[in-house]
């Protein structure tokens, strides 16, 4: 509930201020390079799953622009991201032995990655993405489409296996 929660207001944040593409593709490139973290740092015995990579990607991109434009961006909103990063590093500090740090720093250099890379080209407003940036959202979108079939078909076969599955 709170990664929809997270996702729905940075989701809201970054449509307005680049596109809905970019945020499927940093979205998605952060989820991919949190669970990289998290399979290199953490122990691979522990199972971990989430959207709090993508979501802590999303709030790195918006960190950077609220850098780069932080004349055009309301004090509000600039202060709103740092307290939020600031709250999740100690709630992350606080619940280490449940709370998958690896893969929420992974997820946030995710996102500071692809806003360097972005970074000369970034405007806030721009509602009209470019055509390679209109391609990588619907590419992360069919990924993120794959991920849910995937994750929904071994669930499927979980159930078959079990019939006490609830």
């Amino acid at each position: 509930i709170f990664n929809g929660m997270a996702l729905f207001s940075l989701g809201r944040i970054m449509g307005a201020l680049v596109s809905w593409y970019l945020l499927s593709f940093v979205f998605t490139f952060s989820v991919i390079t949190g669970s990289l973290a998290s399979l290199y740092f953490r122990n691979p015995e522990v199972p971990s799953v989430g959207a709090s990579g993508g979501i802590l990607g999303c709030l790195g991109f918006l960190l950077v622009m609220a850098y780069k434009f932080r004349n055009e961006i309301p004090e509000g909103l600039r202060s709103s991201l740092l307290q939020s990063t600031i709250v999740l590093a100690i709630f992350g500090f606080l619940g280490n032995q449940f709370i998958d740090n690896a893969a929420h720093a992974g997820g946030m250099l995710g996102g500071v990655v692809v806003a360097a890379v972005f970074y000369s080209k970034l405007r806030p407003g721009s509602l009209n993405p470019s055509q390679p940036v209109r391609g990588l959202g619907w590419l992360s979108l069919l990924v993120l489409g794959a991920g849910v079939v995937k994750v929904a078909w071994e669930l499927w076969l979980l159930r078959l296996g079990d019939a006490n599955f609830v």
